[in-house]
């Protein structure tokens, strides 16, 4: 079919047609499979496609379409509301998604492409840079997001998801566990990251916050008032390497608390005195020495300055 073709609804099309330009499609239609479709064509709501299909740029579609496995979006392509998309389709750069789209797994998408509220991802897709995602998002396990991305409130990512560098996201946002934070990502207030994740250098956090255990600390965190990590009520924390003799990479995080100080050290969370107790039974002496010195000289710092990580309010 050439350009400009207006087709109506329930129609049925098979395999390897090629559409040009400008048509128009009603609503409930089925494509199978490796159709190619050009630019500036408008789908309504209820379409059906198979695998393998192309679609150019600045398509629109509407409400409720279902994409199968391995087709290609162009640019700047619309598509509306509780849109499906399967395995591994590429979507190429400043598309737009609205709300309740749901997405598979291992999908590609490019840059500055814009999504609504309340989607659903998959495992393993990758994102590229300038992404926007709405609210209420739902992202699985393993997926990588590329520089600069933003996201709004309450989204939730699962297990071992990367994010690059300067990610901005919002309020009230959840990770499970062994996520990588890049550099200069900023989370808002009342956030929640489980164990075992990688915060990269200068991470912002806002207020209310809550770490779990065995979390990674880059260079030059900040946060807000009320951070929980450990399962303690942080009024300050520090980091130094580990200097237990053995020439290991470790970190070793002194957290300065309402009640005390806490240690984590690889393995090993626990009070200082538990922590120097622990050290000296190994032999490590001028370790246990070293990390109490620190810890120490650090809690008086933080009481002559008055600290309370706004836990007094």
């Amino acid at each position: 079919l050439g350009d400009k073709n207006t087709l109506g609804d329930f129609n049925e099309l098979g395999n390897k047609n090629k559409f040009g330009n400008e048509n128009t499609f009603g609503h409930e239609n089925t494509f199978g499979n490796e159709n190619k479709l050009g630019d500036y064509n408008a789908f309504g709501n209820g379409n059906t496609f198979g695998n393998k299909n192309e679609l150019g740029d600045k398509n629109t579609l509407g409400d409720e379409n279902t994409f199968g496995d391995f087709n290609t979006l162009g640019n700047r392509n619309k598509l509306c509301d509780f849109n499906s998309l399967g395995y591994k389709n590429k979507l190429g750069n400043k598309n737009t998604f609205g709300d309740g789209n749901e997405l598979g797994n291992e999908n590609k998408l490019g840059n500055e492409n814009t999504f609504g509220h309340e989607n659903t991802f998959g495992n393993g897709n990758k994102f590229g840079d300038g992404n926007v995602l709405g609210n209420f998002n739902e992202l699985g396990d393993g997926n990588e997001l590329g520089d600069e991305n933003t996201l709004g409130d309450e989204n939730t990512f699962g297990d071992f998801n990367t994010l690059g560098d300067y990610t901005k996201l919002g309020d009230e946002n959840t990770f499970g566990d062994f996520n990588t934070l890049g550099d200069y990502t900023k989370l808002g207030d009342n956030c929640t990251l489980g164990e075992s994740n990688t915060l990269g250098d200068y991470t912002k956090l806002g207020d209310n916050c809550t770490l779990g255990e065995s979390n990674k600390l880059g260079n030059g965190l900040k946060f807000g008032k009320k951070l929980t990590i450990e399962g303690v009520k942080c009024r300050d924390l520090m980091t130094m390497g580990n200097v237990d003799g053995l020439g290991g990479q470790g970190q070793v995080v002194i957290i300065v608390h309402t009640e005390g100080i806490k240690i984590r050290a690889g393995c090993f969370s626990g009070s200082l005195d538990e922590f120097c107790a622990n050290a000296e039974s190994e032999n490590k002496i001028t370790y246990s020495k070293v990390v109490r010195a620190a810890a120490e000289a650090f809690e008086q710092c933080v009481n002559e300055k008055g600290m309370t990580g706004g836990w007094d309010d």
